[in-house]
């Protein structure tokens, strides 16, 4: 695998509601979500499951990470849920996040208590759940539950104080006019704010490291200053008999001189920070003044990796795990779900690895999917399975590991590159005499009409560097590196075989 620049752009991203949540006006959650946001995620649960495919398929009978495969706090009964996290730099992993779920009726405390293993506590006059997670989950009313992670109490109580104070909308502009757009009909909406985010030296430095620039005659100059200038970046998803997606890069800027190399920029460097947008192609991008927009239909595996692009602080808290055991067919169910969602995190990330020459990608996939995992429900699974997935997680996190190892080591390679430049200066060897210049008698430079030229020796450079030498050891390095991931995963790909086997033989059905 080659060495490539990791991304250097930072991203924030939204999710947002359709036509019928904008309809119970939004204004007042608007209100509620703190400054310090740098994304916003909004979904239309109930206008999602009225679509008509939702209907057709049985959606509502489904558990929410079956449809939307989403990390997002879910309850029973939720109506729209919106997200305000701060995302680290060049990551979309979430440093801090707060969860407004709106619908009900939803659980009492004491149940929240014990679907979270958590315990009851009091923030002010709210009652509130410290749960196993690192999250607080805030019972606002019967119809409004808020999660802020990770549990800090003070900056909990703080957002309470402000929740209730605050009379306008203090989030980003660009946040608050993606969510202006939720009235035209969106269900999601993936919105990125970019304002001030992106530095012109590591564009440089990215543009550089970039292979799609390479035999292209592009305007490096105009590129950064387009970059530079970025706004955000939008996905806007609608359900109808199909799921329909666009994508949006939005620019202060013109974009029509770098608009053939601009969305496989941003798509590259969204990728390069775990966004998986294969279905949203750049060459099908069309330009519109100061933005581009790709459109696309998406499949229901495609919809789960897009409401992947965030994932919040401590997961899938409140995710659907009141769903009862009623008798060991429940159980096999939940489990065999467990473990095939198990087995697709990993196998993505691993199919990713396979096709990309890219070591930093791939361990930024190894690292998420071991994420992922470890926020998937486990209520109602084999004990014997949830405790295999502190397993698989584990083994994908040192693939990463080890990944990173082999690039940091490479890199250190790097700092053993010498150059010797041996200089050896010129020398006069004396001159030649030409004959008599009829035109030019008075030449001072040319006594007696005559012209003479000074015979001289160049000066030579002599070059000596050990570069062949650096660039094999690095390859060397990339390559024990390439090869103890090929060893953990088919470590892992042996455990995983032996646990379906083990699960088959226990339950008496196919794993």
């Amino acid at each position: 695998m080659l060495l490539r620049m990791p991304a250097m752009l930072g991203l924030l991203v939204v999710l947002s509601l359709g036509h019928s949540a904008w309809a119970q006006r939004p204004d007042d959650v608007l209100n509620k979500l703190p400054d310090w946001a740098n994304a916003l995620v909004v979904v239309d649960y109930r206008g999602i499951l009225a679509s008509p495919l939702a209907q057709k398929e049985g959606w509502e009978k489904l558990p929410a990470a079956d449809t939307l495969g989403t990390s997002l706090p879910y309850l029973k009964n939720t109506h729209t849920a919106w997200l305000a996290a701060h995302l680290e730099p060049g990551t979309l992993r979430s440093q801090n996040d707060l969860v407004i779920i709106r619908g009900g009726p939803f659980p009492a405390v004491k149940e929240l208590v014990k679907l979270e293993n958590g315990m009851e506590e009091q923030i002010g006059s709210v009652p509130a759940i410290l749960t196993a997670r690192n999250a607080y989950i805030l019972a606002l009313s019967d119809s409004e539950v808020a999660v802020n992670s990770p549990a800090n109490r003070q900056n909990s109580a703080r957002w309470l104080q402000f929740s209730r104070n605050n009379q306008s909308p203090v989030i980003a502009d660009y946040l608050q006019q993606a969510a202006a757009s939720l009235k035209d009909g969106y269900h999601i909406i993936i919105s990125i704010d970019l304002h001030d985010a992106i530095d012109p030296h590591l564009v440089r430095r990215f543009l550089a490291q970039s292979t799609l620039l390479k035999d292209k005659k592009v305007n490096i100059d105009a590129l950064v200053r387009v970059l530079t200038s970025s706004r955000g970046i939008r996905i806007g998803v609608r359900f109808d008999q199909t799921i329909k997606a666009t994508l949006a890069g939005d620019f202060s800027e013109n974009i029509s001189e770098v608009s053939k190399v601009l969305p496989g920029l941003v798509l590259s460097a969204l990728e390069e920070m775990g966004g998986e947008l294969e279905e949203f192609p750049a060459a099908s991008a069309a330009i519109e003044n100061k933005s581009f927009l790709i459109t696309s239909t998406l499949s229901t595996q495609a919809l789960r990796k897009v409401m992947r692009l965030v994932t919040p602080f401590s997961g899938a808290v409140l995710a659907p795990r009141d769903v009862p055991i009623k008798g060991p067919d429940q159980l096999v169910q939940n489990s065999q779900k467990y473990f095939k969602q198990m087995r697709d995190l990993a196998n993505e990330a691993n199919s990713i690895a396979e096709r990309r020459n890219d070591m930093i990608l791939a361990a930024q996939r190894y690292d998420k999917a071991a994420r992922l995992i470890d926020q998937l429900p486990v209520g109602g699974v084999d004990e014997e399975l949830v405790a295999f997935s502190n397993t698989m997680s584990s083994r994908l996190r040192a693939i990463a590991d080890a990944l990173r190892s082999a690039i940091l080591e490479a890199n250190a390679v790097e700092g053993g590159k010498r150059k010797n430049v041996q200089v050896i200066p010129g020398t006069y060897m004396g001159f030649t005499l030409g004959p008599w210049n009829p035109d030019n008698p008075g030449d001072p430079f040319s006594p007696g009409g005559l012209w003479y030229r000074p015979m001289f020796t160049p000066p030579t450079v002599n070059v000596q560097t050990n570069y062949p030498e650096i660039y094999a050891r690095q390859l060397e390095v990339l390559a024990v590196g390439a090869k103890k991931r090929l060893e953990l995963w088919r470590q892992l790909s042996d455990e995983t075989a032996n646990m379906r086997k083990k699960l088959s033989i226990k339950h008496n059905v196919d794993f």
